[in-house]
């Protein structure tokens, strides 16, 4: 550790040390502090939506742009996150966009239809886990509230003219909500039972 940073202070002549992380917080504050910092921006929808056709395509995948433009949005501004989800289609693994099922619930939410988002929960936690649920609800909600302000958001490419339209403390509260129960599922293993109750909260 000592000649790591031995050697960070005093490199070798002509010899630059690059060290790219997504977590810098994890890195020792005496390994930080001898760096020089610069952080990058997130890379935004349309441009990885671009670049994933591109590889698809290179790669001999048919991929619905529903499918490629869903991929962008869980990449959450990462070209390589977005690159491990097409890597499960290079394996043959099957992966649904479920885009439409998330519009569906939180369209039931808007209309405080319990009964109907439960449902809809269910058919999703066939397919993703319970967090995952929670997370992109939560994605949705932050993306509306930004709608609110004329900003454009991944939201906009799978919300008709008929989406449902969140009052902004509104929206808010349903983030704050999302919030809790993801610190909830650590709190117990029912994550079943956390979801539900969270789905149900978030129609009151």
């Amino acid at each position: 550790f000592n000649a790591l940073l031995k050697t960070l202070e005093e490199p070798p002549p002509a010899t630059t040390f690059i060290l790219s992380t997504t977590e810098p917080h994890k890195l020792l504050p005496t390994v930080r502090s001898r760096c020089a910092t610069y952080e990058f921006n997130d890379v935004d929808v349309d441009t990885l939506v671009d670049h994933y056709i591109q590889v698809s395509e290179n790669e001999g995948l048919s991929l619905s742009n529903e499918v490629i433009h869903d991929v962008a949005i869980k990449a959450e501004g990462s070209v390589r996150d977005g690159l491990t989800i097409l890597q499960k289609y290079l394996s043959g693994e099957a992966v649904e966009s479920h885009a439409s099922v998330y519009f569906d619930l939180v369209s039931a939410l808007y209309q405080a239809d319990v009964a109907t988002a439960l449902a809809l929960v269910t058919d999703l936690r066939a397919k993703e886990d319970g967090r995952v649920i929670i997370q992109t609800l939560e994605k949705w909600f932050y993306w509306c509230s930004l709608e609110n302000f004329g900003m454009k958001t991944p939201a906009r490419q799978h919300f008709p003219g008929d989406a449902p339209v969140f009052d902004l403390s509104h929206l808010q509260g349903l983030f704050n909500v999302c919030l809790d129960v993801e610190r909830n599922f650590s709190a117990t293993p029912n994550s079943k039972s956390v979801l539900e109750m969270g789905i149900i909260r978030l129609c009151l």
